[in-house]
C-alpha cells in the first residue's frame, strides 16, 4: 500500500487525481481478474461477465475506489486472485513458472494485508473438495511447502520490524466474539447494498438486512439440491475465511467495533461464486430478453447507488459529515 502511494506521489505530487485514477484502474483489474477466476471454475462466460459487473458496480465497494486508503483491499484482491489462478494453472500443468507465481503473489498478498493468511486454508479446501482430478502427493507437498515458507518469512520479518507486543490469543478470541455480529451486518450490505455507509460502528448498525440476507441465502441453498455442492461450500468458506480475520481487532483506546465496507472486496469473490451455483441463478438464461432486462435493471440500480455514494468521498467536509 505504501509503495503504491509513493508511486502516486512521484507521478502526481500533491494532486489527488493520480491517487483516484490508480484506484479506478485497480478496481477495473480486480473485476477483470474476477471474470477470469469465475470462468476458470466453469461458471460460463455470460454469467461470469454479469457477476463481474455486479462486483464492479457494487455500492459497498465504492469505498474501495472513492476512498484512497480503501486501495489496500483492491491490492489484496488482485494478489490473492492472481495467486489462486497461478495455483490453478500449477494443478493443471505443474511447472516452475506457475508455482513461482503462486508463491510470489501469495507473498505480495501477505505483505499487503494480514487477511491473506487465510488463503492456504482455501487452497487445501479446493484441492480436497473442488478439484475434479486427483491431486498428486507431490503437488500437495509443493503447495504446502510454498505456503509455509511465505507465512514463516512474513512472521519473521514482521517480528523484526514491529517490536511492540502483539495481541495474545485470549485477547484475539475475545475481540472476535465481540465482533461476530459484524459478519451479519456486512452480509446484509453485500446482499442488499442500497444503504451504504461511510464510517459505521457496530453500535449504530441494524441487523435486519443481515437477517434477511441470511434467510435468502439459506433458502437458495436449500432449493439447490441439484447444484454442485462443492462449489457452493467453497464459495461460502471463501467468504467466511476472508471476512473473519479483521474481526480480531478492536480500535483503541475506546474498544470500538468499526464496520468497513471495503473489507467486503475479497470476500465478495466467494459470495459471487456461491451465487453462481444456485439453482435460481442457473435457471436464468441471459440470452432471454426478460433475464437480460432484469440483469440490466439490477446493474443500473447498483451503478446509481454507487455513483451517488461516491460523492460522500469527494472532499473532507462531505466525508466527515457522513462519518
Amino acid at each position: 500500500l505504501n509503495l503504491s502511494f509513493m508511486l502516486d506521489t512521484g507521478l502526481g505530487g500533491p494532486y489527488f487525481l493520480v491517487y483516484h485514477l490508480f484506484n479506478i484502474i485497480l478496481q477495473a483489474i480486480s473485476a477483470s481478474l474476477l471474470f477470469v477466476f469465475l470462468t476458470k471454475l466453469n461458471r460460463g462466460r455470460i454469467l461470469s461477465f454479469v457477476l463481474s459487473l455486479i462486483f464492479l458496480f457494487h455500492p459497498a465497494l465504492t469505498q474501495v475506489v472513492a476512498w484512497i486508503p480503501g486501495r489496500n483491499d483492491s491490492l489484496l484482491f488482485i494478489f490473492v486472485l492472481t495467486a489462486f489462478l497461478s495455483f490453478h494453472r500449477f494443478l493443471a500443468a505443474p511447472g516452475p513458472l506457475p508455482y513461482a507465481g503462486y508463491v510470489l503473489f501469495f507473498a505480495a498478498a501477505m505483505f499487503t494485508k494480514e487477511t491473506a493468511a487465510a488463503f492456504p486454508l482455501l487452497i487445501i479446501v479446493y484441492m480436497a473438495m473442488v478439484e475434479e482430478k486427483p491431486v498428486s502427493r507431490r503437488s500437495w507437498l509443493a503447495v504446502m511447502i510454498g505456503s509455509a515458507a511465505v507465512l514463516a518469512g512474513w512472521f519473521f520479518i514482521r517480528a523484526f520490524v514491529i517490536t511492540v507486543s502483539p495481541l495474545n490469543w485470549l485477547a484475539m478470541a475475545k475481540n472476535m466474539l465481540a465482533n461476530l455480529p459484524i459478519i451479519l451486518v456486512l452480509t446484509g450490505k453485500a446482499v442488499f447494498p442500497l444503504d451504504p455507509a461511510v464510517w459505521q460502528t457496530l453500535a449504530n448498525s441494524t441487523f435486519w438486512y443481515g437477517i434477511a440476507a441470511a434467510a435468502v441465502m439459506a433458502a437458495a441453498f436449500g432449493a439447490s439440491e441439484d447444484s454442485k455442492k462443492s462449489i457452493i461450500w467453497f464459495g461460502l468458506i471463501w467468504y467466511i475465511s476472508f471476512i473473519i480475520p479483521p474481526l480480531v481487532m478492536l480500535k483503541e483506546p475506546f474498544k470500538i467495533s468499526y464496520i468497513w465496507e471495503h473489507r467486503l472486496c475479497l470476500p465478495m469473490a466467494g459470495l459471487l461464486l456461491f451465487v453462481s451455483e444456485l439453482k435460481w441463478i442457473k435457471m436464468l438464461s441471459m440470452g432471454r430478453f426478460r433475464s437480460a432486462c432484469a440483469a440490466g435493471v439490477i446493474l443500473l440500480v447498483l451503478f446509481g447507488v454507487s455513483y451517488i455514494h461516491s460523492y460522500n468521498f469527494s472532499n473532507r467536509i462531505f466525508f466527515w459529515e457522513r462519518a
